[in-house]
């Protein structure tokens, strides 16, 4: 759909033909569901904006290429005996020509993924195509076997781009939404492609065997010509245009305004290395879902469709020796196909996810397509045993055509099924699934021709065709329904993958306001943990954490003013450093409010290892940041403070003679709202730890943190949210949901209730102090204090009910570092009945807690210093983490 500029003006709730609904923060579907990938909805080159006719323009091309994709395998079967005299071959090394391009297909698809996401998917649909046509000709004019097979290979090849690549251009023009159906659909045309081939085949041998692969030729050359005429490039710079949108022009040339004839990197987006798609294919092997339902599918299943389509010709050779006739016979395959797809394959499965997904809370899992396969695979063993049967009984060959028809209806679903499967387990890694699904798909194609006709001159129809069907029950059914049980957990197992779609590829966006505990706006929507994608990546920095979590970034930089770089570290299970507010420079660093200045936000850093910590602050130390901001205290990064504290312990973080071994606090709640069960577990981890390693570990019951943070929050909100609303104004953004309530415009706070709350901050301060300072009864004060970052795990969006852990420290302006700790397990981390919640915001935090969700979520704890004493926190976290490795 062509969305009109003003579109984007439209108030909130209004529709729009063809998306939807549009919120404050998303579009909408007709079900309530928000799009995948979200439009740009005032930008007439985005792909998903295109008209209804465009986008089916483009879903045909794609179709008819992958039609030939398979086309080009099967149609010479009915002439197979033809190229037995021409070439002087025998059967097995005729039934070869079919696994030859099979061959092609399946490494293709390996060559082609990294260019088609580099300079787009046109110039390499169009280069495929062009490569088959010329070696369609040069099968044509073969005069040898060894060339007829050379032939063969490039024609596989060539058509190839038309599994990733065409799936990538469907993902490219239609929504998540669409998808079951465009898949469909395009399925649809490699399963056409398959069965009238040898249909065409059949009537065209009559011209001669070489009219074949004319017609083949000719076919090829009108599709080279629409992609020339009617294919536009696809590949869109998603993230760059969703960050962009408010600007009228973003000078970044894309889909139909690039060149005609380009070979350049598309821009506006990363690209990948052209070994990407290789080392990809082999790192997708790790995500197991998606090997495990691949494979059972193209090595239990699918290949039995070589099987049926190659030994038409011998089993029904003597009732119908003509080659058009023997072509004929596979229009029982063709219906049955037709008919699956019409009614129970794409729409069908797209029905069946939003029907399960209401009945879920609106939740959706990439397991509920899986439904469709099991009807899929009782069709198909159906009709592979009634084929075996009606050939050695001698059935008419009627029965024969019902039992094609039953097969391909089960193919047809059970493909379906599995390709949006797959895609849906990992959206945002489409091209790399779909990838090792071509490549499976095709080498099991590749190996059937090889055993298929011993198999049958061995044990004959019945039997080869009865094992076909049992092997497809009861290796299929069991697999998938593991999957359909455990497939969540198994991708919870298996990770995020570390790459994702170059459209998908982004920078940081940060959270709106810089302020909340999660990374949320009005551009990408929520960013979610790597680690579960259930569950929060924390804020305001999130995007770093969420990045390191992949190990896509080992070091990034971020800003705290109420735990914005200990939260997302915390969650994501990496480290982090928060310093005393002036140790840093913050001159010219965007902020919210600046002018609040009582309790100022600070610089830190996250980083995959404390040794990343060190290695960015001491740098940053040395270029005398003071000299150029007079805010920051002139402290250069003190060797000796660093020393005096790794010198306490030995490499393995056992207290060392004769010195002083660390003396610890530990603050088990906060007296508002007690901790979860994983991070009391957490905790009690910690102190096990360093108590086997020597170390001294006390109890900590500080000054209350509800009056720091009330004091703090005050503070935070003392502006009335204007100087918040006066950036919003000047695009008209509006605050998303989530900070509707707390950030709405209300009056400032007077000076008077300004000065009272900072005596109290002042007062709490000092009472904090002196508390610290108590400590020192058996002749050493506490070094550091063992305490929550938050009172979960990386959190349930929409369930973090309490911030004073990481608040607290922001009033007291102390130095801190994030350790990862542990994880959340659900056979350990119980829920205690016995408990009796402090209050009601407690008991509100105390029911949002649930094992299975929370199971393998980052537990991370905060290690607390006095101020300026970053050097000393960090020596204290190196030994901490040393003991954690100890005590495993």
């Amino acid at each position: 759909m062509a969305v009109d500029a003003e579109k984007k003006d439209l108030p909130v709730g209004d529709t729009l033909v063809g998306h939807g609904i549009i919120t404050d923060e998303l579009v909408l579907n007709k079900d309530g569901f928000p799009l995948f990938p979200q439009p740009v909805l005032a930008d007439e080159l985005d792909p998903l904006n295109w008209s209804f006719a465009q986008k089916h323009a483009i879903l045909a091309i794609v179709m008819a290429l992958y039609f030939m994709f398979t086309y080009i395998t099967t149609t010479t079967v009915p002439s197979f005996p033809v190229l037995e005299e021409q070439y002087a071959a025998t059967i097995e090394q005729i039934n070869w020509t079919v696994a030859i391009p099979a061959l092609g297909l399946s490494l293709g698809p390996l060559l082609w993924a990294s260019p088609a996401d580099i300079i787009g998917r046109r110039p390499i649909l169009i280069l495929g195509t062009l490569m088959a046509l010329v070696a369609t000709i040069g099968a044509a004019l073969a005069p040898t076997y060894s060339g007829y097979m050379a032939a063969r290979f490039f024609q596989g090849l060539g058509v190839s781009p038309a599994s990733n690549v065409g799936l990538a251009v469907i993902n490219d023009v239609f929504f998540e939404h669409e998808r079951g159906q465009k898949l469909g659909l395009w399925v649809l045309a490699i399963d056409m492609g398959l069965l009238f081939g040898p249909l065409i085949g059949g009537f065209v041998s009559l011209a001669g065997y070489q009219w074949i692969q004319w017609l083949t030729a000719i076919l090829l050359g009108v599709i080279l010509l629409a992609e020339l005429a009617f294919l536009p490039e696809t590949l869109y710079p998603r993230r760059l245009m969703l960050t962009e949108r408010s600007k009228e022009d973003v000078g970044v040339k894309r889909t139909r305004k690039l060149g005609f004839a380009n070979v350049k990197p598309v821009p506006g987006m990363s690209h990948p290395k052209l070994w990407d798609t290789a080392v990809r294919f082999v790192k997708t092997w790790k995500y197991v879902v998606v090997p495990v339902s691949v494979f059972t599918y193209c090595f239990g299943w699918y290949w039995w469709v070589l099987s049926v389509v190659t030994l038409v010709p011998i089993a029904y050779g003597e009732a119908f020796p003509e080659a058009h006739v023997q072509g004929l016979l596979y229009i029982g395959l063709i219906v049955g196909t037709l008919l699956s797809e019409v009614l129970c394959s794409g729409r069908l499965s797209d029905y069946i996810v939003i029907r399960l997904a209401k009945s879920s809370g609106n939740q959706k899992s990439a397991e509920m397509r899986l439904w469709l396969a099991y009807p899929a695979i009782i069709l198909t063993a159906i009709g592979l045993i009634v084929w075996g049967i009606s050939i050695d009984q001698d059935y008419h060959w009627m029965v024969g055509q019902v039992a094609f028809a039953l097969f391909g209806a089960g193919i047809q679903m059970g493909n379906t099924a599995i390709c949006s499967y797959v895609v849906d387990a990992y959206p945002m890694q489409s091209m790399a699934t779909m990838t090792f699904y071509a490549v499976m798909l095709n080498m099991s194609a590749f190996v059937d021709p090889f055993f298929i006709v011993p198999w049958v001159d061995s044990v004959g129809f019945t039997w080869t065709f009865a094992g076909h069907a049992i092997i497809t029950v009861f290796f299929c059914i069991p697999v998938l329904a593991a999957l359909h049980k455990f497939g969540a957990a198994m991708r919870k197992w298996s990770g995020a993958p570390t790459w994702v779609n170059p459209e998908f590829e982004q920078t940081q966006f940060p959270p709106q306001t810089l302020l909340p505990g999660k990374t949320k706006n009005n551009i990408i929507g929520q960013t979610l943990n790597p680690h579960d994608q259930n569950l929060s990546c924390g804020g305001s920095s999130g995007g770093e954490g969420a990045l390191q979590a992949l190990r896509g970034s080992t070091l990034g930089v971020g800003t705290d003013i109420g735990g914005s770089v200990r939260i997302p570290a915390a969650f994501n299970g990496v480290f982090s450093l928060k310093p005393t507010p002036e140790r840093l420079s913050y001159r010219q660093v965007a902020n919210t409010n600046p002018g609040q200045n009582t309790y100022r936000s600070t610089v830190g850093f996250l980083s995959t290892s404390i040794g990343g910590l060190e290695l960015a602050l001491r740098p940053t130390l040395s270029t005398k940041p003071w000299i150029r901001d007079p805010a920051v205290v002139p402290i250069p990064f003190r060797e000796d403070e660093l020393s005096l504290v790794q010198e306490r312990a030995d490499a393995n973080g056992r207290a060392r003679e004769p010195y002083l071994p660390l003396k610890l606090g530990v603050l088990w709640t906060d007296k508002t709202v007690g901790p979860h069960p994983p991070i009391l577990r957490g905790l009690h981890t910690v102190v096990n730890a360093l108590r086997e390693a020597g170390h001294k570990v006390v109890d900590w019951e500080p000054p209350l943190q509800a009056t720091a943070k009330r004091v703090h929050v005050s503070f935070l909100k003392a502006d009335g949210a204007h100087d918040i609303h006066s950036h919003l104004d000047l695009s008209g953004e509006p605050l998303i949901p989530d900070l509707q309530k707390a950030f709405q415009l209300r009056p400032p706070l007077g000076l008077l209730e300004t000065q009272d709350l900072t005596l109290q901050g002042l007062e709490y301060e000092a009472a904090y102090s002196d508390y610290w300072n108590s400590t020192s009864n058996d002749g050493q004060t506490v070094d550091a204090v063992i305490m929550p970052v938050a009172p979960h795990a990386a959190v349930i969006p929409g369930k973090y009910y309490h911030t004073a852990y990481t608040e607290v420290i922001n009033l007291l302006n102390y130095s801190v570092a994030v350790i990862p700790v542990t994880k959340a397990n659900k056979g350990i981390d119980v829920v205690d009945p016995s408990y009796q919640p402090l209050n009601d915001l407690d008991k509100k935090n105390w029911e949002a807690y649930d094992p299975e969700i929370y199971d393998g979520a980052p537990v991370g704890l905060q290690l607390v210093a006095r101020k300026f004493e970053e050097e000393k926190i960090l020596g204290i976290a190196q030994i901490v983490t040393a003991a954690l490795k100890v005590h495993g």
